[in-house]
C-alpha cells in the first residue's frame, strides 16, 4: 500500500473543509444578533413604503419618468431592498478591527486565501441574512400584492445570475474598504462613507436613469451599478437580448478588476505590516 501523500488535491480539500466550517460558524454566529435582524425586519418595510409614498406623489402629476410607471418604481425599490437585505455583510468592519487589533495575523499565518475566507464569512452571514431577512420580506410583499413578476423565466434566470455577480461586486468593494486599514488607523469612517457612495451610484436609493444624462452616463461606466441597477434593470425587462449580455460581461470585467485590486492591496498591506513587525 502506497503511503499517504500530502499532495495539492488533499490540501485543497483542506482548504474547501476550513472555507465550509467558517461560513458555517458565520451563520451559527448571526443567530445571537436576534434584535439587530429584527430591526433590519421592521426597518426595511419602513424604508420601502417611505419611498412608496415619496414616489406615489412624484408620479401623481406624469404616468411616466424616465421610462418607470410607478407600479414598475415600487418593484425597482421593493425588489432592490429585499435584495440588500442578504447583500449586506460586515466584511469590512471583521477585517478593519483585526488588522487594528493585530488579529490579522492569525489569519494571514493560515494556509488558506484571506480573501476566500473573508467570502465564506460572508456568505454564512448572508444565508443568514436572506433565510431571516429576504424571505420573510418576500412573503410580506407578495401577500400585499404590491410587485410585479419577474418579465419571463429566463429573464429571471438571468437576474440571479447578475444578482450573485453584484453580491460578489459588493464583497469585493468592503473587501477592500477593510484593507485599508492597513494604511490608515482606522477603517470604520471609510466603511460608513463607503457604504453610502455605493447605494447611491449602484441605484439603490433611486435608479440611475432618474440623474442628468450626463452624470448618468459617468455613473454607468462605474463598477457600482452592476451590484443593484443591472439586476433591478433585468427583473423588470427593461434589458433584453444582447443587453443583458453585455450587462452581465461588464459586471464579470469588474468582478475581475476588483478582485485584483483585492489581491494586490492585500500584498501591500501584508508587506506594510511585515515592515512595521506585525
Amino acid at each position: 500500500m502506497k503511503p499517504f501523500m500530502f499532495d495539492r488535491n488533499a490540501l485543497r480539500f483542506m482548504q474547501v473543509s476550513t472555507y465550509l466550517t467558517v461560513a458555517r460558524m458565520s451563520f451559527l454566529q448571526s443567530l445571537a444578533y436576534r434584535a439587530f435582524t429584527f430591526s433590519i425586519l421592521v426597518s426595511y418595510p419602513v424604508i420601502i413604503f417611505a419611498n412608496y409614498f415619496l414616489y406615489t406623489a412624484i408620479f401623481a402629476s406624469n404616468q411616466n419618468i424616465a421610462g418607470f410607471t410607478l407600479s414598475q418604481m415600487f418593484t425597482y425599490i421593493t425588489v432592490g431592498w429585499i435584495v440588500r437585505s442578504f447583500y449586506r455583510t460586515e466584511v469590512d468592519g471583521f477585517i478593519g478591527q483585526a488588522v487594528v487589533s493585530g488579529d490579522i495575523a492569525l489569519d494571514l499565518m493560515k494556509p488558506v486565501n484571506l480573501i476566500a475566507l473573508n467570502l465564506a464569512r460572508a456568505v454564512g452571514e448572508s444565508a443568514f441574512r436572506f433565510l431571516s431577512l429576504s424571505i420573510p420580506l418576500c412573503v410580506i410583499f407578495f401577500f400585499l400584492n404590491s410587485l410585479m413578476p419577474p418579465h419571463d423565466t429566463v429573464t429571471f434566470l438571468y437576474f440571479i445570475l447578475s444578482v450573485f455577480n453584484g453580491y460578489l461586486l459588493g464583497f469585493g468593494i468592503s473587501f477592500i474598504t477593510g484593507v485599508s486599514a492597513f494604511f490608515f488607523e482606522s477603517s470604520s469612517e471609510i466603511s460608513w462613507t463607503v457604504d453610502l457612495v455605493v447605494k447611491l451610484l449602484a441605484g439603490l436609493y433611486v435608479p440611475l436613469n432618474f440623474f442628468p444624462d450626463a452624470i448618468a452616463s459617468v455613473f454607468k461606466y462605474l463598477p457600482f451599478q452592476g451590484i443593484h441597477f443591472i439586476p433591478l434593470q433585468i427583473y423588470l425587462g427593461k434589458l433584453s437580448g444582447p443587453q443583458i449580455s453585455q450587462a452581465i460581461a461588464s459586471q464579470m470585467v469588474w468582478l475581475a478588476i476588483i478582485f485584483t485590486l483585492c489581491h494586490l492591496l492585500l500584498k501591500a498591506g501584508t508587506k506594510k505590516l511585515s515592515i512595521q513587525g506585525g
